[in-house]
């Protein structure tokens, strides 16, 4: 039976919550994921030197974490990784040399971590039934424990404190280690079948706290999709962000609409800008004609058309026209610097006025012809 904790989204968004507010801006780690080393691609073809290998990416963790201090690390086949070799336990000596021992008996744990300041060490020990995809996560897990430590953040309950190093692993950008490392193992011993399992949380709970980060961060949901080499793993995390791509789409498409509003608004002010213009240089050529009295000599002015410029010239000289074109002119102004939507108003006060404007050049024009 699967002894494991299966967290709701609610638990594991706690998690979270409090473990982002407990660390500063500056592990690096903090809005990225981890991408493999090339050690993992060549481990998971080549199982020679595997403790070199495993070391090495125990330090490049270690790297992109923002850790100085680099635990030592100790490698026990408990089942060995090559039939031809003698099971045995793997360690490098002060000297940098590598050390090997007969392993005497079987470790009732997968991971271990003992964060002495004189001596720190990670332990990843190799049972029946694991692949590397289970030691590395089992690395990914003990190396967070150290990351935790440096830190000073713990949880006093033991178990709840291996469930929130779980959950700051896939915080950390180790979740796509840790999802097929926990998966069920199925081993065959004694012509039996026997199951076991690593880890203190569920798959379906890893994936779950994958996508919460991946939103929280902001991570690229495709790339993160991209760190699963199952297809079908690919799926589920696929599904699992479907929401949060949909709610970048939505933010995309916001903003283009946005920048769509913003464009055909910035369009409109300078088609209305450019009517004033228009308008005010009609108003200038009107009081250029009306000051100069000569062209109106020897004219045979009608009743109507003699109102017409009495009219004109009271608006002249009263400003009221003049004075609404530069009222206008204000209030797009305003609107451009304010990034604010022309109102109805300075609309239709601009289309009167090119009207108004329109029709007294032309009365004129036929006035003095």
């Amino acid at each position: 039976m699967d002894t494991r904790t299966n967290l709701c989204n609610s638990d594991i968004q706690k998690i979270l919550n409090e473990l982002n507010s407990k660390l500063s801006a500056n592990p690096i780690s903090k809005m990225n994921y981890y991408f493999n080393p090339i050690e993992i691609k060549d481990i998971m073809t080549n199982d020679s030197n595997i403790f070199i290998k495993l070391q090495n990416i125990s330090d490049n963790m270690c790297f992109y974490l923002g850790l100085y201090d680099r635990p030592r690390l100790i490698f026990i086949e408990e089942e060995s990784v090559n039939s031809n070799i003698k099971k045995r336990i793997f360690t490098c000596g002060p000297n940098g040399t590598i050390q090997t021992y007969e392993n005497e008996h079987e470790r009732d744990f997968a991971g271990l971590y003992s964060g002495d300041f004189q001596n720190q060490l990670v332990m990843v020990v190799w049972k029946k039934g694991y692949t590397i995809i289970n030691i590395l996560g089992i690395l990914a897990h003990e190396i967070t424990h150290h990351f935790m430590k440096q830190h000073n953040i713990y949880q006093p309950d033991e178990r709840e404190n291996e469930i929130f190093t779980d959950i700051s692993a896939i915080y950390l950008g180790f979740g796509h280690l840790l999802y097929p490392a926990y998966k069920q193992i199925t081993y065959y011993k004694d012509r039996a079948t026997h199951k076991r399992t690593i880890g203190y949380i569920t798959p379906n709970t890893i994936l779950k706290a994958i996508s919460i980060v991946c939103e929280m961060k902001k991570w690229n949901s495709q790339e993160v999709i991209d760190l699963f080499d199952d297809d079908s793993d690919r799926f589920k995390i696929f599904l699992l962000l479907l929401k949060y791509r949909y709610k970048l789409l939505k933010n995309k498409l916001s903003f283009y609409l946005t920048r769509v509003k913003s464009r055909r608004q910035d369009f409109k002010i300078h088609k209305v800008s450019l009517k004033l213009e228009n308008i005010q240089d009609g108003y200038e050529k009107i009081k250029i004609i009306m000051r100069d009295t000569s062209k109106f000599n020897n004219k045979n002015i009608s009743k109507d058309d003699g109102e017409f410029l009495v009219n004109l010239t009271n608006d002249i000289f009263s400003l009221n026209t003049e004075e609404i074109i530069k009222v206008n002119i204000g209030k797009v102004k305003d609107s451009k610097i304010a990034l604010r939507e022309i109102n109805k108003e300075i609309y239709n006060s601009t289309e009167q006025l090119e009207k108004k404007i329109n029709i007294w050049l032309v009365r004129l024009q036929k006035i003095i012809k």
